[in-house]
């Protein structure tokens, strides 16, 4: 890390909020700097599609949990309020709890 890029880190954490790459849709909860690009302080998996879900872990996923960066899930998943399709919301539960058992952070909007 360059002095410039700790220069950097720093301003950001004195503004706030923390840079957080986003996988998904933004969560209701509003306590990340979302960007999409490398230098970022954690993963937020927002509002994930299904298909989206039963990938994980992904590969920034996977970067991110090695090297000891937090990965916040959100917990209410759109999948949660479907009627139907109920072999399907028991796999993407699955998933949720497999990201979970691999280092994710469940998140409800809390501050983290």
């Amino acid at each position: 890390m360059t002095l410039d890029e700790l220069t950097a880190l720093v301003a950001r954490r004195l503004e706030g909020k923390p840079r957080a790459l986003l996988l998904g849709a933004p969560p209701p909860a509003d306590q990340f700097d979302y960007v999409n690009d490398p230098p970022y302080e954690a993963v937020v998996l927002g509002l994930l599609p299904p298909g989206l879900l039963l990938q994980m872990p992904t590969e920034p996923v996977c970067r991110a949990l090695l090297s000891g960066m937090p990965v916040y899930l959100w917990a209410n998943q759109p999948y949660r309020r479907w009627l139907h399709g109920k072999l399907l919301q028991r796999e993407l539960r699955e998933a949720q709890a497999r990201l979970i058992r691999l280092g994710a952070r469940e998140w409800r909007g809390e501050t983290v």
